[in-house]
């Protein structure tokens, strides 16, 4: 694969890059035969060794500008005629105008770079269509390797969203839910915010897979999955927590609450018609519902939401049970 450097090694203009320490990262083809210095020598080097006009307080006032806001900077041959000096031959001196340009290294999008762009205007009228050519091919350069950072970005989004979903569902998966929960546990430890967790689970779930396939489950999982992001707040998180079974994150909700969330989900749900490769299919779910307020841990209030699920699912079935409740019928 051709690299973005080796793109530019053999364009007919002086091309050379450097980093914000002056380090030369990158010295083409055109830039050798004008200083008689190779690539390999020159790259690592420091640029003002080889170009001391860049030393100066105006250079590296110029230069810094450059990295800090990355407007392009133009050094005319009329008023820089010092600056880059290259010998045509034993009485010519060549007449360089330079541009320099603010772009990312190709090897690290996050280091930004200096790109000189040096031309020979010795002959401006025969080479004014040859350097339009060379400026649209750098521009060129640097658009792609704008849009390659730009689909690294999208790339990298695309990752971590593929990451912390759930893919049938398109909810949170359980280890995404995790850190949301041990960041809402680390604000209730600082901060006292109170939060509830529900536990919901679908009732006669197996029914769904051994009567009419899996097909048929993974369908209703997914329904499920929309109606949720329906009905839940900004503020609340809903992920697939496994098999059949859903947790739900309420910040800011007391136990009784979330109960009322919990009855509007579930009614919600029950409302609903599941209609898949023509049967009509009805489903219920049963929730277990628990607070932080007086717990000490995540693992003990989900433990908790668990413990009122199963009671729900032993009494009865598509209900919603409050752990505090439960304790005071135990």
């Amino acid at each position: 694969m051709i690299t973005q450097y080796e793109m530019l090694y053999a364009l007919p203009q002086g091309i050379f890059c450097m980093d914000q320490n002056y380090k030369i990262l990158f010295w083409n083809k055109l830039i050798e035969f004008w200083t008689d210095i190779p690539s390999a020598e020159a790259e690592n080097k420091d640029a003002r060794d080889l170009f001391p006009d860049l030393k100066k307080k105006f250079y590296t006032l110029m230069i810094h500008q450059l990295f800090e806001v990355g407007s392009t900077v133009v050094f005319s041959y009329q008023l820089h005629k010092n600056l880059f000096r290259f010998q045509e031959d034993s009485k010519n001196i060549l007449c360089i105008q330079s541009q320099v340009v603010r772009s990312h290294s190709p090897e690290n999008p996050n280091n930004l770079i200096a790109v000189f762009s040096l031309q020979d205007i010795s002959g401006l009228i025969t080479q004014i269509q040859q350097y339009k050519e060379v400026k649209d091919q750098v521009l060129e350069l640097l658009e792609k390797m704008k849009k390659t950072e730009e689909e690294l970005r999208i790339t990298n989004d695309e990752l971590q969203k593929a990451a912390s979903t759930d893919p049938l569902t398109g909810l949170k998966n359980r280890r995404s839910m995790t850190e949301v929960l041990d960041a809402e546990k680390r604000r209730h430890s600082r901060y006292g915010a109170i939060f509830s967790v529900l536990i919901a689970d679908i009732d006669d779930f197996k029914k769904f897979n051994d009567t009419y396939g899996h097909a048929c489950g993974d369908f209703i999982l997914k329904y499920l999955g929309e109606i949720f992001h329906r009905i839940v707040r900004p503020t609340d998180s809903v992920c697939r927590w496994g098999g059949e079974e859903f947790l739900f994150l309420l910040p800011e909700t007391d136990v009784n609450e979330a109960g009322k969330m919990g009855e509007r989900i579930r009614n919600e749900v029950a409302a609903e018609v599941f209609n898949f490769e023509g049967y009509k299919h009805k489903v219920t779910m049963t929730f277990g519902v628990s607070c932080i307020e007086h717990e000490t841990s995540v693992t003990r209030i989900i433990g908790n939401s668990d413990e009122a699920l199963y009671y729900g699912k032993n009494h009865g079935k598509n209900r919603v049970v409050l752990y505090p409740e439960l304790i005071d019928k135990t």
